[in-house]
């Protein structure tokens, strides 16, 4: 089960033991959370389910708030980064960069995301500002690609 759950983990993919296994403070909070519940006090018993549940919803708050949360925040940036530039390149390969356009792309990146994108476009010929914003493009895609691993992906779902 452990190797066939390596299959999903990309070697360079960020916090990939993570992916894995918890990090050793996580699971000592977890034996933490379990004997103060009574699990360790139980002398062989099963644990009631309410007891369980309690437990499980300790360690999957421990889970989201200091692994769960800073991987998720990764994505989002990445994905945000990624989204950027995809509508900077359809922007530059249309020639303009409309009113319309600009209400769209500042409604999702900010005004400030915005400003940037008119001066980034207004420096270059039509030609040069399809060039600069595809690389950033590409840049922003392998990035995306290399470090949302499926494994990753699962946080948002």
């Amino acid at each position: 089960m452990f190797i066939k759950g390596t299959g999903d983990v990309y070697k360079d993919a960020l916090y990939s033991v993570m992916s894995i296994h918890p990090a050793f403070v996580i699971r000592c909070r977890a034996l933490l959370w379990f004997s103060m519940n009574g699990g360790f006090q139980q002398d062989g018993k099963t644990i009631e389910k309410n007891q369980l549940d309690k437990i499980n919803k300790f360690i999957v708050a421990d889970l989201e708030r200091y692994i769960d949360k800073l991987a998720l925040e990764r994505i989002l940036k990445i994905e945000q980064e990624f989204q950027l530039w995809f509508m900077a390149a359809a922007v530059a390969r249309s020639g303009s960069f409309s009113k319309r356009a600009q209400s769209v792309f500042m409604e999702k990146f900010g005004e400030e995301s915005t400003s940037k994108l008119k001066i980034l476009l207004g420096s270059f010929n039509s030609s040069e500002a399809i060039a600069e914003c595809s690389k950033w493009f590409e840049t922003a895609q392998y990035a995306f690609e290399k470090n949302c691993s499926p494994t990753l992906c699962r946080l948002r779902a």
